[in-house]
């Protein structure tokens, strides 16, 4: 439970800190222009919500990654583990984006809210999953 909380504090805490970044950076067009730091807080929030499909793929990868790792198939330390892992959440976040907006025929273009999507919902993801996955599978057997 201890682990729970702190994970659910670190998330809230990259929220505040993304949130920020995503007030100062994020154009002000007819849809953000009144938009403040609360606002792009609950915008977080909405987005992580709304891409859930991340945390499905990232914890179906990291649990054959750790499940690999345990079984000694790959020899690589936990640092680079996560990194690999979310590498390859965001390179499937860039394919999903890709043929979503491809389906819809939108342009694709490179803002902060595009940026959020692609990079920091995955890394959100790949946080809890990661957190969640390691000590239930990397524990010692007796």
């Amino acid at each position: 439970m201890k682990s729970f909380f702190k994970i659910f504090g670190l998330i809230i805490g990259f929220n505040l800190l993304w949130s920020i970044v995503f007030f100062i950076f994020q154009p002000k067009s007819e849809i953000w222009a009144d938009m403040g730091i609360l606002e792009a807080f609950v915008y977080l929030i909405g987005a992580l919500l709304g891409d859930v499909i991340y945390l499905i793929i990232s914890f179906l990868l990291y649990l054959c990654l750790l499940f690999l790792k345990r079984l000694k198939k790959i020899q690589i330390d936990n640092m680079f583990l996560f990194s690999l892992g979310y590498a390859l959440v965001v390179i499937i976040a860039i394919i999903l984006q890709a043929w979503f907006k491809s389906r819809l025929s939108i342009q694709f273009n490179l803002n902060v809210a595009s940026v959020t999507t692609l990079f920091y919902t995955p890394f959100i993801y790949c946080f809890v999953s990661y957190n969640l996955l390691k000590p239930w599978i990397l524990k010692k057997i007796k």
